[in-house]
């Protein structure tokens, strides 16, 4: 049961990760902006393949009750990069 919830939550946050791209890029921020757009992206990209990745582990594991300690173990690797990133990113 809490895999599928947090299977759902991942999904969530690729969603709304989309959206924010969609909204950022709408008010000009870009690749092409500057080392800022650039670097943005490129991290915020590298953190949603990871969530991805973590997704494909998850939907292991609800197939394979074993796998589920190593996809709890992901996410919490997954969970401590984005708040650094979102630390450096949107607070700095």
């Amino acid at each position: 049961m809490y895999l599928l919830v947090v299977l759902a939550m991942g999904v969530l946050f690729l969603v709304l990760q989309g959206v924010e791209f969609h909204r950022l890029y709408a008010r000009g921020l870009t690749l092409q902006t500057g080392t800022y757009g650039a670097l943005f992206y490129a991290l915020v990209t590298c953190h949603g393949l990871h969530v991805l990745g973590g997704l494909g582990i998850l939907a292991v594991a609800l197939r394979k009750a074993a796998w589920a300690e190593y996809a709890e173990l992901y996410w919490h690797f997954v969970t401590g990069v984005w708040l650094v990133l979102f630390a450096v990113l949107y607070l700095v």
